[in-house]
């Protein structure tokens, strides 16, 4: 009985700080989060270096987020797992259905991925799906401008 009880704490405690982990995640916002603000609520980045993409921006990673930050240290954009409601395509079509949506093909020649942007603008939200798995596998919040 003993055996079953902490099995039954431990279970709960993983699953306690898994969710928190989201909920710091969810406190940064494109648009209104500075970079050392993103940091005192993540802790240090695993990596922070220049964005290959966008001269004088930064991206900083962690193991389950990264963050595109511009040169006025705005955070501009939160790339994150999705949450296990979140994984499938239905969710986000059903969810979403009165809201403006695109859903796109991503076209990339250097990779066997077929991927899909499923992009919500006016809420500043995409969902990245892999139809090779039929998974969506990132979500991206962005800044509305």
């Amino acid at each position: 009985m003993k055996v079953l009880k902490n099995a039954f704490m431990l279970t709960f405690l993983l699953i306690f700080f898994g969710c928190s982990r989201q909920f710091k995640v969810a406190r940064v916002i494109p648009g209104q989060t500075y970079i050392d603000q993103a940091v005192n609520i993540l802790d240090e980045p695993d990596v922070a270096e220049n964005s290959t993409l966008s001269r004088g921006h930064r991206v900083y990673i962690w193991r389950d987020v990264t963050l595109q930050v511009d040169q006025q240290e705005l955070v501009t954009a939160v790339h994150r797992s999705p949450a296990s409601h979140e994984k499938t395509l239905q969710f986000w079509k059903q969810y979403y259905k009165n809201t403006d949506t695109t859903f796109q093909k991503i076209t990339n020649s250097q990779s066997q991925e077929s991927l899909w942007q499923f992009d919500i603008p006016t809420k500043g939200m995409s969902a990245i799906y892999d139809e090779n798995i039929d998974q969506v596998t990132k979500v991206i919040l962005y800044e509305i401008k």
